[in-house]
């Protein structure tokens, strides 16, 4: 073997281990890929809980086909501790107390679900389920008869997501359809977006005003209502 084709196969085999050492630092490192790590537990989506006492503040805005656009603040008390007034699977849920009004929504945050009491068909429905990826889908909710009435998907995931103004980060969308007819007046179609740490930070209800058959193929959309939710005062007990 000449000089020559020795100093080239050193110099080879010095550049392949070089290569070598590189990926092993890259993958001590963690760049290999994008952290799995906040999409693992649905609660981390979820209104935080053990703050103490603390107030919501919920924008509601109505758009209409007329242009006309309606929008109001809510503001919700939820309570320190879950309470037995509303369960699921027999673990009482957390309350939020609308000010000056009856309505109450409630929620559950638990690792592999998030369950949500509100306007989505008057029960409880699994807001968000894991595996929280996207194209993921499940059966939301069901009538008192044990009938499936809703269906989630998970439309997208975003790193980060601007909000009405605000940048949020780790987002999910979901999509909730009835799976059965709905009747006049009812939302057909809701997404709704979530932000780790903060909990539902949007949600977007499409309304239908016909619920015949005859007019199924040609849905109207009357009205569009998005909720932005934001901590606007937090008390200890």
């Amino acid at each position: 073997m000449n000089t020559q084709r020795l100093h080239t196969l050193i110099r080879r085999g010095a550049s392949l281990l070089l290569l070598a050492a590189a990926s092993i630092a890259l993958g001590a490192c963690g760049v290999t890929g994008p952290d799995e790590t906040p999409w693992q537990n649905a609660s981390s989506f979820a209104w935080p809980v053990g703050l103490g006492k603390r107030s919501l503040e919920f924008r509601n805005e109505k758009l209409r086909d007329s242009g006309s656009v309606s929008a109001q603040i809510l503001t919700f008390e939820m309570e320190a501790q879950a309470t037995t007034e509303q369960t699921f699977g027999e673990q009482p849920m957390y309350r939020l107390r609308r000010q000056g009004s009856p309505i109450k929504q409630y929620f559950l945050p638990l690792k592999d679900t998030l369950v949500i009491f509100d306007d989505l068909g008057r029960g409880n429905t699994l807001a968000l389920t894991t595996p929280i990826e996207k194209g993921h889908s499940w059966i939301c909710q069901y009538d008192p008869n044990g009938d499936s009435t809703w269906r989630a998907t998970i439309v997208e995931r975003f790193a980060y997501r601007n909000v009405e103004g605000t940048i949020y980060k780790n987002v999910v969308e979901v999509e909730y359809k009835p799976l059965k007819p709905i009747t006049s007046g009812a939302s057909k179609l809701w997404v709704r977006f979530f932000a780790e740490g903060v909990g539902p930070v949007q949600t977007i209800k499409f309304y239908d005003d016909f619920a015949s058959s005859a007019t199924d193929s040609l849905p109207s959309t009357i009205s569009l209502t998005k909720d932005l939710t934001s901590l606007i005062s937090s008390t200890s007990n």
